[in-house]
């Protein structure tokens, strides 16, 4: 998806199992994002991923669980495999 709008486009037609989400999207910050997937009652699980500071990272993480949203985690940019492949497979369990 090439922004969170349009991501939230196609999310209101089929929703995945699972959504990988960069916080540092064009159009729409990751804030609004979260929010807009909690309004569209979006119950897959959720990975977030930014370049941001830690601490925010962390926050946003909190943010969306706060939202009601299945945050599985949070990764800092660059993601490596090592970092996502648990996530993943704590996620398939």
């Amino acid at each position: 998806m090439g922004n969170g709008k349009q991501g939230l486009t196609i999310l209101a037609k089929s929703q995945p199992d699972l959504l990988l989400c960069d916080l540092g999207m064009p159009e729409m910050d990751g804030v609004e994002f979260l929010q807009k997937l909690s309004q569209q009652d979006f119950r897959g699980g959720i990975i977030l991923i930014s370049g941001l500071h830690a601490k925010m990272l962390s926050g946003m993480e909190l943010l969306g669980r706060k939202l009601g949203l299945n945050v599985l985690g949070a990764l800092p940019k660059p993601v490596t495999s090592d970092q996502l492949v648990p996530m993943l497979a704590d996620f398939c369990r």
